[in-house]
């Protein structure tokens, strides 16, 4: 199973249809790691971007986490996913954003 090109029980979305998620890209397009959109101009991420890391957790459209560290293989149930909770940093994260 290849992590970085398959999709586990979910849906391909449609360029502009999920309006809070990010892509961080190198120059020249390829997709390093996902975030979430807390402002036009901030993306949401873990300290480093590889694999799902840095992805955000959304539960009911909301962003709920951003993806710590997964397991070895991408939707395995016997290893673990690691996720923040992003409200643990809530005052933080506006701080940041109101300061810029």
């Amino acid at each position: 199973m290849n992590t970085l090109h398959d999709i586990i029980h979910g849906e391909k979305a449609s360029e502009n249809s999920l309006l809070y998620m990010a892509s961080v890209q190198t120059p020249r397009g390829q997709h390093i790691c996902g975030g979430a959109l807390v402002r036009e101009d901030f993306v949401v991420t873990a300290a480093h971007c590889r694999g799902d890391s840095g992805g955000p957790l959304v539960c009911d459209g909301a962003t709920a986490g951003v993806v710590s560290f997964s397991g070895r293989r991408c939707g395995d149930p016997r290893t673990p996913d690691v996720y923040t909770r992003i409200s643990s940093f809530r005052e933080w994260i506006t701080t940041v954003i109101n300061n810029s």
